[in-house]
């Protein structure tokens, strides 16, 4: 018996039906499948007039419409549905499939919208009222949902079948939805991937086993020279310079699987490069190789560079052993070689070096035959056009003498070559120039050129270690010399000890006998004779002194402004090009009285400091102006007096210096360069010449901002003449008591009376050790000690430190022949007493110090 189909049935075959043909026809595109899958439910669901299709988003944690029917699309495109609001939120977080057959039941799964999603949808919507929906989840497995489609509509209610339809379609949907975004994702991950690959900046290639070009990236093609079309015209083998490169890889690739190389390649306009690489074999199923990935870059600047490095390493070795400008002759040996290896065409090569000391300047001629004959000569009538271009400062370049010779040399250079010269290169530097010639026209290019300017900063260098090793000959004679004047002093500073001791008896006794004697008694002028005979003895001492820290001294007046000047050139050259040297000279600067020689051994030593502390370059500046000092002068300068000075500042931009170096920076043999490169002695010899000359000098710094060196020096010397009879003295008087230390019983003796005879009270003690005793015993004040520095079995300074906790009120003064460096760190200037003294002079500092202690 023949079972009819129903109506029911017909109407389900069509849309099962419909559902095939929407999963089998669809195009692949997202967008365009969502609308035409709306679409098609239209037609088998004649009710559903309004439908819209919702994809979660994880950025923004919403449902997002991606596809609508019969919505206004732009108010659809503000939408976010988040999880739970109205039928499609809820449908999507339960994960299960929802109808709606009423006007109250739409409205009330609506009522679950946010105030800004209402507002959207109800303009997406318009005037129209929906009477029923049906919403199914789109889910890929079992548990992940990414989206809902809902259709609703506006005449008719939704049924139960209608629903079940909708799921199933959802089901079919979902599974689309998921090939199509991978279809998408692997279309984006191909354009990705070749995006990459061509935009390397490496060559990537794919080729055969036999060598036929399967595919090269535009850096592959660039590197090779080829366009694409003709890269498939030939086979790689035909690249390689030397075919056995190209059996090495494929031998390696066929055991290995991969090879990594640098060998040489012929691009397509003949030129040979070189390439560094990494093949990889690729193997089908089988285990059979198939093809070779390979990639590659162009490195032959990269090992034009390393050739050039190499050759100026070794012009650098060779000037390490130079001593003087004859071992020239060896640099221009490996400079000829070095050429030889980078393949520049040249016939003869030499070093021009300018004295410009000389008026007019002296050019010395230095060159090396092919033959290797040494030439040396100076004067040649070349002189002047090889000053020319070291002027110039450029390349000066000649690629035919034959057909344009504009400084007319062939008459010049022919005579002393066997062949005719037809390019010429000159190439200056700070000594002179280098210069380069072939026989062959047009013989030097670009390159060639870089590289020959490349050989004349070397020369700098050679140069500047010449000028060095001069610089460092005469610091090790001064470094000899200052050692000698050492042990000068410190003999001297025992004779001035001694002497002086001695002399200050004969001086104060002498000057006691005068007082005593009239003018016209006969002994009176054999006293005075003696007197004088005694301070010249005292001047001989102080020169001794002044001998045996450095040189004997010949001052005289100068311009300040003018000896700066004259010492500007040496100042250029001793600090090297990469440093700017400035000068800011004022007028009124004026006049000081001091050895030239000095000066100049001062500004030199800064200038060379100051170089030391600019490695990378930088500015040195030497500035002049007057100064006046008034009577309420800063701390810094209390050790000068009031007066008219003249300031000169030597200023860098090197490193600086922090607090702790720079309060040892005056310090004898102090010095922050490493082993070998300084004594330490340059600064403090500079800090005793400005002393010497009646000035100081000042130091600020800060690390990393430079450095800068004040010179004060007086511009005005007044000298009062003294009276040659002590008595014409002022003196001082007072009531105080004084305990005088001194090993020298003259001098012990001499002191006790002068002071007595000005109305002091004194107490005396022959040593440290009997003064220790002595104020240990003694029940009376001591208001002030008078002792010498240098004693038996302890120094006045440390007798100080013995007696204070005693006396804690009890003032000081010491007497000494000469300012020990010993001591210079704990004795005050103010409270030295020099030997030898007056009664004049030993009254007046002892009043003067127990003054300044009550005042």
């Amino acid at each position: 018996m023949t079972e009819h189909a129903t109506p029911q049935q017909h109407d389900s075959d069509d849309r099962l039906q419909l559902l095939i043909e929407i999963t089998r026809d669809l195009d692949m595109d997202l967008d365009k499948l969502l609308s035409q899958i709306l679409n098609r439910l239209k037609t088998v669901m004649p009710g559903a007039d309004i439908g819209v299709v919702y994809l979660y988003d994880n950025l923004q944690e919403a449902l997002i419409p991606r596809s609508c029917l019969g919505y206004d699309q732009q108010a659809m495109r503000n939408l976010k549905l988040f999880a739970g609001e109205s039928i499609s939120g809820r449908v999507f977080q339960q994960g299960i499939a929802r109808i709606t057959q009423s006007r109250e039941e739409v409205e009330q799964s609506g009522g679950s919208l946010n105030t800004e999603n209402e507002r959207h949808y109800r303009k997406a919507i318009g005037d129209r009222t929906i009477t029923s929906n049906i919403c199914a989840p789109l889910t890929i497995g079992e548990q992940t949902t990414i989206g809902t489609i809902t259709l609703s509509s506006t005449h008719s209610p939704f049924v139960p079948k209608d629903l079940d339809l909708l799921t199933a379609i959802a089901g079919r949907i979902s599974q689309t939805i998921y090939q199509s975004r991978l279809v998408e994702e692997l279309r984006q991950s191909e354009a990705r991937y070749r995006t990459l690959v061509e935009d390397l900046p490496v060559g990537i290639s794919e080729t055969s086993p036999t060598g036929l070009p399967l595919y090269f990236n535009p850096q592959a093609l660039a590197i090779n020279g080829y366009s694409p079309d003709e890269i498939n015209q030939i086979n790689v083998q035909d690249l390689y310079v030397h075919p056995q490169d190209r059996e090495h890889l494929v031998k390696n690739l066929n055991a290995k699987g991969h090879y990594s190389y640098e060998h040489q390649l012929r691009r397509k306009d003949g030129r040979l490069i070189w390439v560094r690489g990494s093949t990889q074999a690729v193997k089908n199923a089988t285990g059979e190789i198939v093809r070779y990935l390979g990639i590659q870059e162009d490195i032959t600047q990269e090992r034009q560079i390393g050739a050039i490095r190499r050759a100026v390493e070794r012009l650098r070795r060779e000037i390490w052993t130079m001593r003087s400008e004859r071992d020239i002759a060896q640099v221009l040996v490996a400079m000829r070689q070095v050429m030889e290896t980078q393949e520049i065409p040249f016939t003869d090569c030499g070093i021009n070096v300018i004295d410009d000391s000389t008026a007019p300047p002296t050019v010395r001629f230095h060159s090396m035959s092919p033959e290797g004959q040494w030439l040396q000569t100076s004067g040649h009538k070349g002189a002047s056009r090889v000053l020319r271009f070291w002027r110039e400062g450029h390349t000066v370049y000649r690629p035919d003498l034959q057909t344009d010779d504009p400084h007319n040399e062939q008459e010049a250079i022919h005579p002393l070559l066997p062949k005719p010269v037809r390019s010429v290169a000159d190439i200056p530097f700070t000594y002179g120039t280098l210069a380069f010639n072939s026989v062959t026209p047009n013989a030097f290019s670009p390159e060639h050129i870089a590289f020959m300017e490349e050989l004349s900063s070397v020369l700098d260098e050679c140069f500047r270690r010449l000028e060095d090793l001069k610089l460092i000959d005469a610091k090790e004679e001064q470094l000899r010399i200052a050692q000698k004047m050492e042990a000068v002093g410190h003999l001297a500073g025992g004779i001035a000890h001694d002497f002086n001791n001695l002399n200050t008896v004969i001086i104060g006794n002498l000057t006691y006998l005068l007082n005593d004697l009239n003018e016209d008694d006969p002994r009176h002028e054999d006293a005075l004779d003696a007197y004088k005979a005694a301070k010249r003895c005292s001047t001989l001492v102080e020169q001794l002194l002044a001998f045996s820290a450095r040189k004997v001294s010949t001052p005289q007046k100068i311009g300040i402004n003018a000896t700066v000047r004259e010492l500007h050139k040496m100042l250029r050259r001793l600090i090297g090009e990469d440093v700017e040297l400035e000068n800011d000279l004022d007028p009124k600067a004026g006049t000081i009285y001091i050895d030239r020689s000095q000066l100049e051994q001062v500004l030199l030593n800064m200038a060379l400091n100051a170089r030391d502390a600019m490695p990378d370059g930088g500015k040195l500046l030497v500035r002049t102006r007057p100064l006046d000092l008034g009577d309420n002068i800063f701390r810094k300068l209390a050790e000068l007096t009031a007066g008219h000075y003249a300031l000169i500042e030597v200023t860098d931009t090197g490193t600086g210096m922090d607090e702790n170096t720079r309060s040892r920076i005056f310090d004898p043999f102090f010095t922050t360069k490493e082993f070998g490169k300084g004594t330490g002695l340059g600064l403090a010899t500079a800090y005793g010449i400005i002393k010497q000359a009646g000035g100081t000098i000042d130091v600020t710094s800060t690390p990393g901002e430079g450095t800068s060196f004040l010179i004060y020096l007086p511009t005005q010397q007044g000298q009062t003449p003294h009276a040659p009879i002590e008595d014409q003295q002022n003196k001082a008087h007072g009531e105080e008591t004084i305990l005088v230390v001194e090993d020298e019983p003259g001098v012990l003796k001499l002191a006790k009376r002068m002071l007595e005879r000005n109305g002091f009270t004194t107490i005396e003690a022959a040593s440290p050790l009997e003064a220790i005793a002595l104020v240990n015993h003694y029940p009376y004040t001591i208001d002030l000690l008078l002792t010498d520095v240098v004693m038996p079995d302890m120094s006045g300074p440390e007798l100080v430190k013995q007696l204070k906790p005693l006396h804690p009120e009890m003032q000081v003064v010491y007497m000494s022949a000469y300012a020990s460096e010993r001591f210079s760190g704990e004795i005050d200037q103010d409270a030295l007493l020099r030997k030898p003294f007056s009664e004049g002079t030993i009254t007046v500092k002892v009043r003067q110090t127990l003054d300044m202690a009550h005042s």
